[in-house]
């Protein structure tokens, strides 16, 4: 079940229970993306420390999405591919 707080300036947010956050944050980035997930995580919800949560998760997927991106294009790459001629003006 989910709380909500009250703020000084009546502004009312709901305070996720700690075990479902994580999921709040990975369905907001599936849907948005990293950028506008913070964005749009502030007006709607409230814990300690939701702005270094919501980053260490989100570096967390991009960390693993990088990983997944990177070990297969070092298993298919010869190197030639990365030595292009740069263009000159």
């Amino acid at each position: 079940m989910h709380k909500d707080r009250l703020f000084d300036n009546g502004e009312r947010k709901d305070v996720p229970p700690s075990h479902a956050r994580a999921e709040i944050v990975r369905h907001m980035h599936e849907q948005h993306g990293s950028r506008l997930t913070v964005k749009l995580m502030y007006p709607n919800f409230f814990w300690a420390s939701m702005g270094r949560s919501v980053k260490e998760f989100i570096c967390r997927s991009v960390a693993v999405a990088c990983d997944r991106v990177n070990t297969t294009f070092n298993a298919t790459a010869t190197g030639k591919e990365l030595l292009l001629p740069l263009a000159r003006n």
